[in-house]
């Protein structure tokens, strides 16, 4: 996740039920052994990568039902969605544990199409809960190629 984090040169959009960001992403390498989420992310944007995070507590789910906290949303119903895709999911993920929930949720790599669409979800959730004009203007980067042979 560190070498993900790190070779990003345009931006990162993080989304996540809890975003913990003094959890250290590498373990045993001098050089970059400790740093935290937290201080990759603040290195990234001073390079002039757009950092946007935007956590699960989505204002419109708490209109409609009223309460905060009470979207309870897991990994698993995730993992059962994406169940037969290439998609890589591994064990960790930005969240930190509790005493009683010592685990991380999930993380992927999503390339390619599926990652526009990715996008295009942060995009229009972001909108609805935060500032529009933070959000980075995509136009002008490339349309993503669909591989020969693929069907659309």
């Amino acid at each position: 996740m560190y070498q993900y984090i790190n070779g990003v040169e345009k931006f990162i959009y993080i989304t996540g039920w809890s975003v913990y960001t003094q959890i250290s992403l590498v373990r045993g390498m001098t050089g970059i052994e400790g740093v935290t989420v937290g201080e990759l992310l603040k290195y990234k944007a001073e390079q002039g990568v757009r950092v946007l995070v935007l956590k699960w507590e989505d204002r419109t789910t708490v209109k409609t039902l009223k309460r905060e906290g009470l979207m309870k949303n897991h990994c698993e119903e995730t993992l059962k969605f994406f169940k037969k895709t290439k998609n890589n999911f591994d064990g960790t993920d930005l969240r930190r544990g509790e005493p009683r929930e010592p685990w991380h949720d999930a993380h992927s790599k999503i390339e390619g199409l599926t990652a526009w669409d990715v996008v295009t979800n942060f995009t229009q959730r972001w909108i609805e809960q935060a500032d529009p004009r933070l959000l980075l203007d995509l136009q002008d980067m490339k349309e993503p190629k669909i591989p020969e042979g693929t069907k659309t």
